[in-house]
């Protein structure tokens, strides 16, 4: 039997529903509808996208649930969060730091500090129109080593001075007095 690859495993999907909705411009594409025709339209494509293959998919929004049938906590195949009086983007990242496996968790958001803030903590991360593509939610998880600049809106490490990799676990460099504004001074001698 073949091995199975457990980083690949998901048991959890969170998704940004409010950048999700920007992401996939439903509200330009249902320009008359309200947040509350909005939230249940990404809900319905989620839920599509999802088919019963990720474990628990929860869809989290800002604010506090509306009254009515979508404050319900649960539609279709779907759990939907919302975040009271915190960001739903703290929600998100309570669960990947709170879970007891964090590489199976997969968090579908185009808000880059989002991603990287719950990569950082071990889990994955994917592209809001990569997870909802026709292709299915298997295919849409941001690659290990993604291009330069592809999930930084076009931005590279060069642009900010960096280099492309930063080594954590290696010794800082040497600073030279030049980089450390130390300016040598001549030695006095101790015999004067």
């Amino acid at each position: 039997m073949p091995r199975r690859d457990r980083r690949r495993h998901t048991d959890a999907v969170h998704v940004d529903g409010q950048n999700a909705i920007h992401s996939i411009a439903l509200d330009e594409a249902m320009p008359r509808a309200g947040i509350d025709a909005l939230r249940r339209r990404l809900v319905e494509i989620v839920a599509a996208a999802c088919h019963g293959g990720h474990g628990r998919v929860t869809v989290h929004f800002d604010g506090h649930p509306p009254s009515g049938a979508f404050g319900k906590t649960r539609v279709d195949d779907v759990f939907v969060m919302f975040s009271g009086d915190r960001e739903a983007d703290e929600d998100m990242a309570d669960a990947v730091r709170h879970a007891a496996r964090p590489q199976t968790i997969l968090v579908v958001t185009d808000d880059l500090e989002l991603a990287r803030r719950v990569t950082a903590m071990g889990a994955r991360s994917a592209r809001v129109s990569a997870f909802l593509a026709p292709r299915g939610p298997r295919h849409a998880e941001v690659p290990s080593e993604p291009e330069a600049g592809s999930l930084a809106g076009g931005f590279t490490p060069a642009d900010f001075g960096l280099p492309d990799r930063i080594d954590l676990d290696a010794p800082p460099p040497a600073a030279s007095p030049v980089d450390s504004g130390i300016r040598s001074m001549p030695r006095k001698n101790p015999s004067n």
